[in-house]
């Protein structure tokens, strides 16, 4: 037969519940430092997040802000007519750089969309850039090449003019000897050829005095191409206003230069070489048609690619700003991305919080619950305990009582024979 095992004592199970409450109200206080430590946690990191968005927007505006002012001052530069200007910092690769280095540590969707807007919105803006830095050296050469030909063709005409002056001069004289010779000569036929020579060179200066017209003509049509802006009044100029007054010289310059070779030489060369220096080299006049075909190089020319210069001026003007407007407009984007994601980020850490101080709230409630209603059952446990104990202690108290009466009783028993059998004696 086998015997169930004996329960372990009253005393032993009051120390196990009360072992188990202390271990219930331990855990429950480490569970709950736990759950306190772990929202703390999510806090730290939330705050963390959203510190580092803050840095990384304060940081790209920074970059963005400098990077522009860097692409305006060398656009301002690069537009104007002052030499040598050059890139002295690469603020196209920066801007690049910190594009990227924010989209590597701000792995948004939203602010990584609008990273990759933004930044192909870049190269649109260093093209022109790089083009407005070609525009300034070619206007550097224009402006060169510009003034070179105006001294050039302002050189012929003065050289014209003096040729003009030295020839008025000496014709003068000759006039002067052909009069004194006439009034010294009879009436006849040698009078009245000598005569006819003298109007004949009379003449002449008339033809010189609209050779010089022609001249101060052509100055003033010079000096109104080098200031003209409009492209569409170079064929006037071109057709009209240089090629008449340079077709009228050469029929001028044939008339003057009649009887005087040397001077003929002289002014059909400065002639030459002031057509060309207007024109171009290999021009080509149609006297048919009045009509002029420029040649390669040549003050016209210059003139002509000096206003195309400043078209592009402000058409490149123009692109660089919609281009610089279109930036800041996704970069305003991308800064609404960027609230958006510190809002998100202080949303969700104000939802952590109070997730986990419900969670916190909960759990507590419920060990609180567990820890009183297990304490109260060891509490109960304890008071019968200890009732137990107190009737068993009762029941032994009525029966050591009883068995002192019962010892009494037999004591007295016994004596009484004793004190018979002494009386009797």
């Amino acid at each position: 037969m086998i015997l169930p095992a004996p329960s372990p004592p009253p005393h032993q199970k009051a120390s196990r519940q009360i072992g188990l409450l202390a271990a219930l109200g331990i855990g429950t206080n480490v569970l709950l430092l736990g759950l306190v430590s772990l929202a703390l946690y999510g806090m730290h990191a939330s705050e963390k997040s959203l510190t580092l968005a803050q840095t990384s927007s304060q940081t790209l505006a920074d970059a963005l802000n400098s990077a522009l002012s860097m692409a305006q001052n060398e656009q301002l530069a690069w537009l104007s007519d002052e030499a040598g200007a050059e890139r002295t910092q690469d603020w196209p690769h920066q801007l690049v750089e910190a594009l990227q280095k924010t989209r590597t540590v701000l792995p948004s969707p939203e602010v990584a969309n609008a990273l990759r807007e933004l930044e192909s919105s870049i190269p649109a803006l260093e093209s022109i850039s790089q083009w407005s830095l070609q525009w300034n050296r070619t206007k550097q050469k224009n402006r060169i090449g510009l003034n070179a030909a105006r001294a050039r063709v302002d050189s012929n005409l003065r050289e014209m003019n003096a040729l003009l002056t030295s020839y008025e001069g000496r014709h003068q004289l000759k006039v002067s000897g052909l009069i004194r010779h006439f009034r010294a000569l009879p009436a006849g036929p040698e009078a009245n050829r000598q005569g006819r020579d003298i109007i004949t060179q009379i003449h002449r200066n008339d033809n010189t005095a609209e050779f010089r017209t022609e001249l101060a003509s052509l100055t003033y049509v010079c000096e109104r191409l080098l200031n003209e802006d409009r492209l569409d009044q170079l064929a006037d100029y071109k057709d009209n206003l240089l090629s008449a007054p340079l077709f009228r010289l050469a029929r001028d310059c044939a008339n003057l230069t009649i009887g005087d070779s040397d001077f003929a030489a002289k002014l059909e060369f400065q002639l030459n070489t002031l057509k060309e220096n207007l024109l171009g080299n290999s021009y080509r006049m149609d006297s048919e048609h009045q009509t002029i075909v420029l040649g390669t190089g040549g003050l016209f020319t210059l003139c002509k690619e000096r206003i195309l210069l400043e078209q592009k001026r402000t058409a490149f003007r123009k692109s660089f700003g919609q281009n610089l407007e279109a930036v800041h407009f996704k970069a305003d984007r991308l800064q609404l991305a960027f609230n958006q994601l510190s809002h998100q980020l202080a949303v969700e850490a104000e939802a952590a919080l109070s997730k986990a101080g419900q969670r916190t709230l909960a759990l507590g409630l419920l060990c609180t619950a567990a820890f009183v209603i297990f304490s109260r059952k060891v509490a109960g446990k304890i008071a019968r305990q200890i009732r137990t104990l107190e009737q068993a202690n009762l029941a032994l108290e009525t029966i050591a009582h009883a068995a002192q009466q019962t010892s009494t009783l037999q004591n007295k028993t016994t004596n009484r024979p004793t004190e018979t059998r002494a009386s009797g004696i």
